[in-house]
């Protein structure tokens, strides 16, 4: 039975598509059996819905920048999670001394001499 539909040099594509065609057109179905028939290849074949199958539709530009954003987020929120949060000091711990810097009104006062003596360095 094989041996009827192997790949002969002397069918070549066209022959056997007319040969098709024609067979097709000579077979009439009844309306109730392709009613049926349509109606359950409808029913075997429908769509998954669901949020994957949405996700799939949207475009893959806004696909790429949602997954950026949500990369993003995650880092920072596991960055913010394993760098401890400053503290304040607790049982009177002492505090370093204060550093003060001199405003520029202290530094001229250093740097001009007292009046009346006369000396300049």
């Amino acid at each position: 039975m094989n041996d009827k539909f192997t790949n002969k040099p002397e069918f070549d594509d066209d022959a056997l598509a007319r040969k098709l065609n024609e067979v097709a057109e000579q077979t009439h179905a009844s309306g109730p059996f392709a009613a049926e028939l349509e109606q359950k290849l409808r029913s075997a074949h429908q769509p998954k819905t669901g949020w994957f199958t949405t996700f799939t539709q949207i475009s893959p530009t806004l696909r790429w920048v949602a997954l950026m954003i949500l990369l993003a987020v995650v880092l920072s929120w596991s960055i913010r999670s394993l760098i401890p949060a400053p503290q304040p000091a607790a049982d009177n711990t002492p505090v370093g001394p204060a550093i003060l810097t001199p405003t520029p009104d202290e530094a001229v006062q250093f740097l001009t001499p007292a009046p009346g003596d006369g000396i300049y360095f």
